[in-house]
């Protein structure tokens, strides 16, 4: 692909999943013969066991939950919540008073991100849904903006996803801790404006 300003860019720069890329050279030959996939949803426990719906019974020393949660579905918060805390909500929920605001500072950003990045202005043909929801408002992905007794891990995938979540963890922990000097409300919603900005032009089907 050959951009109008002349550069050439392979159309890998485009793609938006990392969940494919491997993190360590013998991942598959580690995990192939030594574990076992169950598709089948657990019914109970038992002290030493995991119990499947088909009537299975799996030794087990240790039970690990990573269940994780939609990416955008928080059903357990309010409406109120959700808007307070950052957190995607439906569009039509957020009143014009908070809608505006974020939409001019995106709109700057934007900008900003053009500026700096002419690239990301020239994308190749590309299937996009619109968004039904308000994009995350989170600081560095995890801490919203008016509320230091909660934090949000597992928003950021990159591409070595053990050391992503690491480095969010210390993060949180720091954060939850009241260890981090963090920069004013309005600095820190242009750190988020500067994100969302950058992920509409960067990831294009996301």
């Amino acid at each position: 692909m050959i951009s109008d300003s002349g550069l050439i860019i392979n159309r890998l720069f485009w793609q938006n999943g990392r969940g494919g890329l491997l993190n360590r050279a013998d991942f598959w030959d580690t995990i192939s013969p030594n574990v076992q996939v169950h598709l089948e949803d657990i019914t109970h426990l038992q002290a030493k066991h995991v119990c499947l719906e088909s009537g299975t019974e799996i030794p087990t020393d240790v039970l690990l939950c990573g269940t994780g949660w939609k990416p955008t579905s928080f059903d357990f918060f309010s409406v109120d919540d959700l808007i307070r805390l950052g957190l995607p909500h439906k569009l039509e929920d957020e009143p014009p008073e908070i809608t505006k605001p974020w939409d001019q500072m995106v709109q700057q950003a934007d900008r900003e991100v053009l500026d700096r990045f002419p690239i990301l202005a020239e994308p190749p043909k590309h299937h996009h849904k619109a968004s039904q929801t308000t994009p995350y408002r989170l600081y560095k992905g995890i801490a919203p903006l008016n509320d230091s007794t909660i934090a949000f891990v597992g928003y950021f995938n990159v591409g070595n996803f053990f050391k992503g979540a690491e480095c969010q963890a210390i993060w949180a922990t720091a954060f939850l801790d009241g260890n981090l000097q963090l920069p004013s409300i309005d600095s820190r919603q242009l750190t988020i404006a500067r994100h969302i900005a950058w992920c509409k032009r960067r990831y294009l089907s996301n």
